[in-house]
C-alpha cells in the first residue's frame, strides 16, 4: 500500500472518529454557551425554534460556535477552539484561493450573520438561509482546516431536524466523503462574481478618464531587485498569479490614487486589449507602494465575499441578473441549480461505486 493511500485512510478514519465525537457532543451536552444551556435537538428539531435561535445570535456567539464545531471536528482542546486561518489558502485541482486578509475575516462572518437575520426576518427559506451561512463559511475560510465540513454541518443543522434517521444524515456529511453528500461551494459562482467586478471597475476607470486595462502580465517573474522586500514581491506575485484578469481593479485603484503617475508606461497594446506590464511597473515601486497593491487585492477579496452574501441575501438587485444560455435568471437560482446538479452528479457517483462493491463482494462469495 502506498504511503498515500495509507494516509487517506487514517485521515478518514480520524474524521469518522470525530464525526462520532461531534454528534455525541451535540447531543449530550446543554453547555454550548451561545445555546444559552438548551440543548441542541431543542432549537434544530423544529423550523421555529431555528428561526429564533438565529434571531438571537449574537456575532460574538456566532464566531464562538463556528469555532467551537471546527475545534471539535479537527480534534482540537478547548482552547484551541479559535479562528486560526491565517494563512489558509483553498486548493483545487484548476486553482489556489487565496481568501480574504485574516483581519477581515471576523467582520464577514459578522456581515453573513446580520443578513441571515434580516433573511430570516423576511421570512426566506432555512434552505435559503442555510446556503448563504454555509458559502460564507467556505468563502472566508476562517480556520485552517475543516472549513467545508463545519460548513455542511451548519447547512445540515438547519436542513434537516436533530432527531431520529436525519442524525445519520447529519453525521454522514461529516465523513471523509461528506461533500459528496452536499457541498456549499461558493466556486459555482466565483467568475460570474469576480466578472461583475472586474466591469464595474472598468466602467468606474473609464468614467474618471483612464483606458480599460484588459489584464496583467508579468514576464520576468523571478527578477530580484536590490533594496525590495523579496517576500513582498513574491506575495504580490503570488496574489496576482492565476488571477491576473481578476487583480485589473487592485491596479486601477492604485493608479487612481496616485493620479501624479502616467501609468500609460506601463501599458501595452495588444490586439484588441490594453494589458499592464508588471515588470515595467516594478521599476518604480518600492516596499511601500508594493503593499499598497497586496492591501488593494485583499480588499478585493474581502469584497468578493461580500457580493457572494449579498447575491443570497438580495437576490432580486439588479447587478445580480444575469444571463444563461439565452434565458435571464438571478444569479442565487444559478447558483442553487449549480449545487443541485453537483450533488445529483455526486450521488450518482457514490450509487455506482456502491454497486461495484457490492458486485465484488457477490463474486468473492461465489468463488
Amino acid at each position: 500500500m502506498s504511503e498515500r493511500i495509507e494516509r487517506e485512510q487514517q485521515d478518514a478514519g480520524k474524521r469518522e472518529e470525530n464525526a462520532e465525537r461531534i454528534m455525541r457532543f451535540l447531543s449530550l451536552t446543554s453547555k454550548i454557551e451561545p445555546l444559552h444551556g438548551k440543548k441542541v435537538e431543542e432549537i434544530f428539531s423544529g423550523d421555529d425554534s431555528k428561526r429564533e435561535f438565529i434571531d438571537k445570535l449574537q456575532p460574538e456567539e456566532f464566531i464562538e460556535l463556528l469555532s467551537g464545531i471546527n475545534g471539535i471536528l479537527r480534534d482540537k482542546n478547548k482552547e484551541q477552539w479559535k479562528m486560526d486561518g491565517e494563512n489558509v489558502e483553498i486548493s483545487s485541482m484548476i486553482e489556489t484561493i487565496i481568501p480574504p486578509d485574516f483581519k477581515d475575516k471576523p467582520e464577514l462572518f459578522m456581515e453573513a450573520l446580520s443578513a441571515a437575520k434580516e433573511m430570516n426576518k423576511q421570512g426566506r427559506s432555512l434552505e435559503d438561509i442555510a446556503i448563504l451561512l454555509a458559502s460564507s463559511i467556505n468563502a472566508v475560510h476562517g480556520f485552517n482546516d475543516g472549513n467545508g465540513r463545519t460548513s455542511r454541518l451548519v447547512y445540515s443543522l438547519l436542513t434537516k431536524n436533530f432527531e431520529g434517521r436525519d442524525k445519520e444524515e447529519i453525521q454522514k456529511v461529516l465523513l471523509g466523503e461528506g461533500r459528496m453528500e452536499i457541498n456549499i461551494d461558493p466556486g459555482h459562482i466565483d467568475y460570474k462574481i469576480e466578472r461583475m467586478m472586474k466591469e464595474l471597475a472598468d466602467v468606474n476607470f473609464q468614467d474618471e478618464g483612464g483606458e480599460k486595462i484588459r489584464n496583467v502580465f508579468w514576464v520576468n517573474v523571478n527578477e530580484r531587485r536590490e533594496g525590495i522586500d523579496q517576500e513582498k514581491i513574491d506575495k504580490l506575485q503570488h496574489m496576482i498569479d492565476g488571477k491576473t484578469f481578476m487583480s485589473v481593479p487592485a491596479f486601477y485603484e492604485y493608479f487612481s490614487n496616485h493620479p501624479e503617475i502616467e501609468y500609460g508606461k506601463y501599458i501595452r497594446n495588444v490586439p484588441g486589449a490594453h494589458v499592464l506590464i508588471m515588470d515595467e511597473l516594478m521599476k518604480d515601486l518600492d516596499n511601500e507602494k508594493i503593499q499598497e497593491i497586496i492591501d488593494n487585492l485583499y480588499e478585493m477579496k474581502k469584497e468578493r465575499v461580500e457580493k457572494i452574501i449579498d447575491c443570497v441575501a438580495n437576490p432580486d438587485k439588479k447587478e445580480y441578473k444575469i444571463d444563461e444560455n439565452g434565458q435571464k435568471m438571478q444569479l442565487f437560482d444559478y447558483y442553487k441549480n449549480e449545487i443541485k446538479k453537483e450533488q445529483e452528479r455526486n450521488q450518482q457517483i457514490l450509487k455506482e461505486e456502491n454497486k461495484r462493491e457490492t458486485d465484488k463482494e457477490k463474486f468473492d462469495f461465489g468463488t
